[in-house]
């Protein structure tokens, strides 16, 4: 299906059929309709055009929906994110938007996941092991993984592995593919940690082959009764498969209980050069408010941020390869706005470049580095993190309208920022809202 036959989705519910099965435009409202439908279609084929479909990791504009997912406007099968505490179908520049009131997030969704947690499960020795069986016929690349999990004790010098085991007469059998290692003094004893894992090649699920994700220690030094990991899992048995744990001899099955876990694709895992934006209308309070955070650091926190402080109307970069902050891109009013930046992962000059409607506000230095991937998930309208109190991976939820997000392999130029910023526009030149 192609974009404008997608589009064309959206609008047949408000049409009017004769007796003959033929489409009747009653009044000039269709009739806007229509103008406004082929505005936005010109629209994204512009903005494609520009950046180049090749370079566009996320192209996601907010009204390609089922129920609470909504789906990327080029990758609709890969790339998916799910919503919560978020209105759909507002009014926007090109089209339905949606709006959020300072709580929940737009958050990429895995190719498997099981988000909820309500007990937890201590990894109390050096040769424990702990596992989640993925559902049978589970096809798909596996680069990264997000687990919740929760520091005991002290641990200084333990490290963390997770791997993908072949299920071999219902229990994890054979390991077939293991992870970046994480320290365990990332870890905290008072907040939840939902910390990533990343794979460095994507691991492919075959069909008709049953697969474990399991965790374990690679350097277990200090581990013990009273120093130990603890993996989140919820008995309530929504997800369905079950969990398992090697006490060092060997596995015990245990149905109706599965552990708090996401799986991610490839399709925004990316380590370079990049350009995000985003439609915005924030609602300033004394907050500070995300618009949208690319990866997880090894500690669960996100990666790359960008922020608006909601006391002073400034937006903030948080991450960035460790950039400072941008103090001067005055964020609020009647009227949405097109927020940009670009990042440069060899440059020193420039290494990360602020736009706000076509225009660059800001520029800002930084060592030359490369940085560590993006992987662990994207999130619009918030950022990755929680507390222990709060069972859910967002914090800092933005307060206001959302509109278009794009996410771009490669650094777009000032011109092309701002002819972005124009088609973004479209509408409004039109005079007219969807």
């Amino acid at each position: 299906m192609t974009i404008r036959e997608r589009q064309s989705e959206r609008y047949i519910a408000n049409d009017v059929w004769d007796s003959e099965n033929k489409c009747v435009r009653i009044n000039h409202i269709n009739n806007d309709r229509q103008v406004n439908h082929d505005i936005v279609m010109h629209a994204y084929e512009n903005i494609i055009d520009i950046i180049g479909a090749e370079n566009i990791l996320c192209f996601l504009p907010m009204w390609d929906k089922s129920g609470t997912v909504l789906y990327d406007l080029l990758r609709p099968g890969n790339v998916q994110f799910s919503v919560v505490g978020v209105s759909l179908d507002q009014p926007g520049l090109l089209h339905n938007t949606v709006s959020m009131g300072g709580s929940g997030g737009i958050i990429q969704k895995g190719i498997t996941e099981n988000l909820s947690l309500n007990a937890t499960l201590p990894l109390a020795t050096a040769t424990d092991m702990e596992a989640q069986k993925l559902p049978a016929n589970l096809v798909g690349e596996v680069r990264s993984l997000v687990l919740a999990l929760n520091l005991m004790g002290s641990l200084p010098s333990a490290k963390l592995t997770a791997e993908i085991w072949r299920d071999i007469d219902g229990v994890p059998g054979e390991m077939v593919a293991t992870s970046n290692e994480v320290v365990c003094s990332g870890l905290s004893n008072t907040i939840r940690k939902f910390i990533p894992f990343e794979f460095s090649e994507p691991f492919l699920l075959l069909k008709n082959r049953n697969h474990w994700l399991v965790l374990k220690y690679s350097v277990p030094t200090g581990v013990d009764a009273s120093n130990y990991v603890t993996w989140d899992y919820d008995n309530s048995g929504t997800y369905g498969q079950p969990r398992a744990y090697h006490d060092g001899t060997a596995w015990t099955v245990t149905s109706g209980q599965s552990h708090y876990f996401c799986l991610y694709n490839n399709s925004l895992y990316h380590k370079g050069d990049f350009t995000a934006i985003l439609v915005a209308q924030p609602i300033l309070d004394t907050s500070w408010r995300s618009l949208f955070a690319l990866g997880k650091s090894s500690n669960g926190d996100s990666r790359n941020n960008l922020e608006i402080s909601g006391q002073y109307g400034y937006i903030y970069p948080k991450g960035f390869g460790g950039i400072s902050d941008i103090p001067n891109m005055m964020t609020g009013g009647v009227v949405p706005n097109v927020f940009g930046v670009t990042y440069s992962s060899t440059e020193t000059t420039g290494k990360l470049l602020a736009y706000k409607d076509g225009v660059k506000v800001a520029s800002v230095d930084g060592v030359t580095s490369e940085g560590a991937a993006i992987s662990g998930g994207v999130a619009v309208g918030a950022r990755f993190g929680a507390s222990t109190s709060v069972s859910v991976d967002r914090t800092n939820s933005f307060k206001g309208s959302l509109g278009t997000f794009i996410f771009a392999k490669k650094i777009l130029t000032d011109a092309e920022m701002g002819k972005i910023t124009n088609q973004l526009n479209a509408m409004r030149r039109f005079g007219v809202l969807v």
